[in-house]
């Protein structure tokens, strides 16, 4: 797999979504528009998505691979990277995890794992090699250990949680800090600045959370020189029709293949089979300057070969874990990718269960395509 190629210099069209699933939700969540392209043979299919798409679309990949699959919270699903809408002087990476995530699964609901490094990596020189990578590591905190879930609200005198911190968060039971670090020429920063970030919990409903909107919004951090950051769970954003996938491709084109500009543009109706709607993820987002990414730090024209970088996630654990009950795991070593992603539904669609864990990365997209290619013909008959 190569790194997520795109250019800094202009600002590709990608939406996010707005909400989340809730538990009280009593029908799945609408999607937002997403370009479905005509899925014929298999070729079509790593064509379409590969290189027809903008670069900077979409990677997704839920449960995908036979190891990941059962570990789910080191699952990566999706990965995104684009120009930041409402600042064009700034990248977005979205690192996505944890795949179908039901809402109202409590009462632990869906911490992100303090024992997995999640990271982001930028190349910038086109090698391949990560030259500036940002690392996210959570801390887990169960303040009332009484309560019988982690989060409680209008219930035996505890108030509403209203606040991820101080008052308001009595309810807050099990809570999540995180630390943000970049690692660039050879020197750690953290970026935090000592701060405490707090990561949104899941939206328990009404009753606890009476209004999650500003619960939400509590939870986007500025880190200074305008990068900001946010670590949650969120709807999933993905749209695809998955059952349909895995029937041997025998998908469900209600509307056609790609979507009219009409269609395309309403964000209140789903027009296709969404096999993740109503599922949340846990979603780590981090917004920078492009200047802290490009190999001279500087901004350049989107044709500027020095405005492309190459982005993906990677999730990572210590070498060694060492499980005695009733103690507490000891995890040690050096962290080991678990997994990573950059380019979209390789695993799931291309690479076979019994194959390699991973496949090699590719510097240069026809090459990258050319190898798929190969690799599509020796699994079909011709």
């Amino acid at each position: 797999m190569k790194p997520f190629v795109a250019a800094v210099g202009v600002a590709p069209r990608l939406r996010w979504k707005d909400h989340m699933a809730t538990s009280t939700d009593s029908a799945p969540v609408e999607k937002r528009g997403k370009i479905m392209k005509t899925l014929k043979p298999l070729v079509a299919l790593a064509v379409a998505l590969l290189v027809l798409a903008p670069s900077s679309l979409f990677a997704s990949s839920h449960r995908e691979a036979p190891i990941t699959a059962l570990d789910r919270t080191a699952d990566i699903t999706d990965w995104y990277a684009f120009v930041s809408f409402d600042h064009p002087d700034r990248v977005t990476m979205i690192l996505n995890v944890d795949p179908f995530l039901e809402p109202s699964n409590g009462p632990n609901y869906f911490p992100f794992d303090p024992n997995v490094l999640y990271e982001m990596k930028v190349d910038n020189n086109q090698d391949g090699v990560e030259d500036v990578t940002f690392q996210f590591r959570f801390n887990t905190q169960i303040r009332v250990p009484g309560l019988f879930t982690g989060f409680v609200g209008n219930l035996a005198g505890i108030p509403p949680i209203t606040a991820l911190d101080g008052p308001g968060s009595e309810g807050f039971n099990l809570r999540q800090t995180y630390t943000v670090t970049m690692i660039k020429n050879g020197k750690a920063t953290d970026l935090t600045g000592g701060r405490a970030l707090y990561a949104v919990p899941s939206n328990v409903g009404p009753n606890t959370m009476p209004d999650y909107q500003s619960l939400f919004n509590q939870g986007i951090y500025e880190l200074g020189n305008g990068a900001q950051v946010f670590a949650g769970t969120v709807d999933d954003p993905f749209f695809i029709d998955l059952g349909a996938a895995f029937d041997s491709l025998h998908f469900r084109m209600g509307i056609g293949g790609v979507l009219t500009p009409q269609v395309d543009g309403d964000d209140t109706h789903n027009y296709a089979p969404d096999a993740v709607a109503g599922f949340n993820v846990n979603s780590i987002v981090l917004e920078v300057p492009i200047t802290w990414l490009t190999v001279d730090g500087k901004l350049h024209g989107a044709g500027d070969k020095q405005a492309v970088i190459g982005t993906y996630g990677t999730t990572s654990r210590r070498r060694v874990t060492v499980r005695r009950s009733p103690l507490t795991a000891e995890s040690s070593g050096n962290f080991q990718q678990v997994q990573r992603e950059g380019n979209p539904l390789i695993n799931e669609l291309i690479i076979g269960t019994g194959g390699p864990i991973c496949c090699r990365w590719f510097n240069i997209r026809r090459r990258f395509v050319r190898a798929v290619d190969r690799m599509i013909a020796d699994r079909l008959p011709t």
